[in-house]
């Protein structure tokens, strides 16, 4: 049976946070997947009108990457 592959979605840091080892900020707009969101609830905001103000507000987005360990 094939894997199905889940879309990342953006959304707005509601609060400093560490996902996976990776720190994000206030207002930066990341790419998850949406059980990251579900896990963070109330730190991450994925409504379009949180993400389009953080990018209106030159945020980048980025693409969420655990950690690498060494």
């Amino acid at each position: 049976m094939a894997k199905t592959k889940t879309t990342a979605v953006p959304a707005r840091v509601l609060l400093d946070l560490q996902i996976d080892g990776v720190t994000y900020r206030v207002d930066q707009v990341i790419e998850v997947e949406p059980s990251i969101i579900d896990a963070y609830l109330h730190q991450l905001d994925d409504h379009p009108d949180a993400v389009a103000h953080a990018l209106s507000a030159g945020a980048a987005p980025v693409v969420h990457a655990p950690a690498i360990k060494e």
